[in-house]
């Protein structure tokens, strides 16, 4: 699931849900802490409901531990609100036939506080389309704010054992004591935010015993008509790696609606990659085919 966001536009190929406003604003909003029971869906209880609308910053309870977290920290010091009518469930997501680093919470919006209504929502969404989260990663690497919560999540069964391990593993291997906020790709047909305007996104590639910083360069974003102005801000596009035969190939999963038609490639199309380091075709062996729902 994705949401292809622009500056006056939010459009999900994938579902109709549409953006909802954001303001900057160094204040910080206290709620009452929130206790949860669960973060297993099928845990849930009406208890484990919570309104985040408009909140910059909130706190949880889980077991023992205590984090605070937010929606997006555009800039140090500065938190964007949650969107209006945030109000749900959290829950621990994990793709099915995802490496043993891959997973963490995230926030399902749900009409009423009863959790049958959980299948009827929808994630929560982050500016550049892709659902909001608190990885694994931030879960291993940031000890103090979340190391708690994951360590309880880990006693709790909830994430699988040896998982935080490995991310300050391959952490380590690459300098990095805090997440990357760089995308880390793991799979195939993986969702991947490329802002319009630019030729080139930087992400990270991993698998369970390797991780590599990687630039793609493509064409895939060229407009039909050259001197044509584009954005390079809130306005994000979407794309992935394939497997295509023995070759590669980066595909066009969104564009924000109104770049619909402007574009010389359409959604869906392809065009080849050609990795130029064997490091790359090395992890590239171990990749799953689709390992990121």
């Amino acid at each position: 699931m994705l949401r292809a966001l622009s500056s006056s536009t939010c459009q999900n190929s994938l579902s109709s849900f549409s953006r909802r406003g954001f303001s900057l604003s160094p204040v910080l909003l206290h709620g009452r802490q929130t206790i949860l029971s669960s973060v297993i869906p099928s845990e849930l209880t009406s208890g484990d409901y919570l309104d985040l609308s408009g909140r910059h910053q909130a706190s949880i309870r889980y077991r023992k531990a205590r984090c605070r977290y937010h929606w997006e920290n555009p800039s140090p010091g500065k938190f964007s609100p949650f969107p209006e009518k945030t109000h749900g469930f959290f829950y621990y997501h994990l793709p099915q036939n995802a490496p043993l680093f891959v997973g963490g919470i995230r926030f399902r919006v749900c009409p009423s506080n009863d959790p049958r209504t959980f299948q009827d929502g929808h994630d929560l969404f982050k500016l550049n389309g892709l659902p909001w989260e608190i990885s694994n990663w931030a879960l291993a690497l940031h000890k103090k704010n979340y190391g708690p919560w994951g360590n309880a999540l880990v006693d709790a069964g909830v994430i699988r054992p040896g998982a935080l391990e490995l991310c300050r593993k391959l952490a380590s291997q690459v300098q990095r004591r805090e997440p990357s906020k760089k995308p880390i790709v793991y799979s195939f047909k993986q969702p991947l935010p490329m802002p319009l305007g630019e030729r080139k996104v930087n992400f990270w590639i991993a698998d369970e015993k390797n991780m590599l910083r990687v630039r793609l360069r493509s064409r895939i974003l060229e407009p039909f008509d050259v001197t044509l102005t584009m954005p390079r801000e809130n306005a994000t596009a979407h794309v992935c790696l394939e497997r295509d035969g023995d070759d590669f190939v980066v595909r066009l999963l969104s564009v924000p609606q109104e770049y619909a038609g402007k574009m010389k490639y359409k959604v869906g199309d392809t065009i080849p990659y050609i990795p130029r380091r064997q490091e790359v075709l090395d992890i590239f062996k171990n990749f799953p085919e689709a390992g990121h729902e």
